[in-house]
C-alpha cells in the first residue's frame, strides 16, 4: 500500500516525465522497483496516466473544441494517428504487461531512443512544416512510432515528437502533435484500468494526492515544454537519459 509520501512522488513522476521526452512509465517502473511498491503498480500507474490525460485536454480544450466543432483536418490525423498505439495496446497487452516491465528494457530503450533522439534533433531539427500539411499516411507513421511507447523507457512524447521532427514539422508544430496525439490514447488506458483499481489496496486519499499532483504538475510541464522545445536542442534530454540508464545499470548489478 502507497503512503501519503510514495502518492506524492508519483504524481511528480508522473506529471512532469509524462511531457518531458525521458518516459514516465520508466521512470515509475524504476521507482516502484527501488521502494517496493510494483504490485499493483501497472493500475496505479494507468490511473496516473489518466491524470495527466486530462492535462492534455484541459491544456489543449480550445483546440479539441474547434477541431470537434469544425470537424477539421487535424481531428483526422489526431484519429488516425492514435490508431496503431490502440491496436498494439490490445493485440500485446499481456506481452505488454507480463514481458516488458522490466528495468533492463527500460535501460535499452532509455539509450536507444537517446540516440535516435540524437541523430534526429541533429539532421532534421529545423523543419518548418504546419500539422495541416502532414499527409493521412504521415499521420499514420507517427501513429505507429507512439506505440512503440507502449514498451517502459521509450517515452510517448519522446518518439512522436522524433516522428514529428522527422517528417519535417516545426520544434513547436512537432511537439503540439505528439500533445494531441497522446490524449485519446491515455485517456482511454487510464479509463479502463479504473474498475480493476477498486480491487487493489490503494486508499482513495493516496489515488486521489497521485492524481491531484500528476494533474497539476502535468499542466505546468506542458506549458514549459512547448515553449522549451520551440528555442532549444534536444540534447539536455538526450544527456539524462544516458545518465538516467547508467545509475540504474549500476542499481542492478549492485
Amino acid at each position: 500500500m502507497i503512503d501519503f509520501f510514495h502518492s506524492i512522488v508519483l504524481g511528480l513522476i508522473q506529471g512532469i516525465t509524462e511531457f518531458f521526452p525521458i518516459s514516465s512509465s520508466g521512470h515509475l517502473l524504476i521507482y516502484h522497483e527501488m521502494f517496493g511498491t510494483l504490485k499493483n503498480s501497472l493500475k496505479l500507474d494507468a490511473m496516473l496516466h489518466l491524470a495527466t490525460a486530462l492535462a492534455l485536454l484541459v491544456s489543449f480544450r480550445k483546440d479539441w473544441i474547434q477541431m470537434i466543432k469544425e470537424r477539421s483536418y487535424l481531428l483526422k490525423l489526431v484519429v488516425l494517428g492514435s490508431v496503431p498505439a490502440v491496436v498494439m495496446g490490445l493485440l500485446f497487452k499481456d506481452v505488454i504487461e507480463n514481458s516488458l516491465r522490466s528495468p533492463w528494457v527500460v535501460v535499452v530503450m532509455l539509450v536507444g531512443v537517446a540516440v535516435l533522439m540524437w541523430e534526429v534533433d541533429r539532421t532534421s531539427g529545423n523543419g518548418e512544416k504546419k500539422l495541416t500539411q502532414l499527409s493521412l499516411g504521415t499521420a499514420l507513421f507517427i501513429g505507429g512510432m507512439q506505440a512503440i511507447a507502449l514498451i517502459p523507457g521509450t517515452s510517448r512524447a519522446g518518439i512522436t515528437l522524433i516522428a514529428g521532427l522527422m517528417v519535417g514539422l516545426s520544434r513547436r508544430q512537432a511537439v503540439r502533435y505528439a500533445f494531441l496525439l497522446g490524449m485519446p490514447v491515455t485517456l482511454g488506458a487510464g479509463l479502463l484500468q479504473i474498475p480493476e483499481l477498486m480491487g487493489t489496496n490503494y486508499s482513495v486519499v493516496s489515488l486521489l494526492v497521485s492524481f491531484g499532483v500528476a494533474f497539476t504538475t502535468g499542466i505546468i510541464a506542458i506549458k514549459w515544454l512547448l515553449n522549451f522545445v520551440a528555442g532549444h536542442s534536444l540534447i539536455s534530454f538526450v544527456i539524462y537519459r544516458f545518465i538516467l540508464a547508467g545509475v540504474v545499470v549500476l542499481y542492478l548489478l549492485s
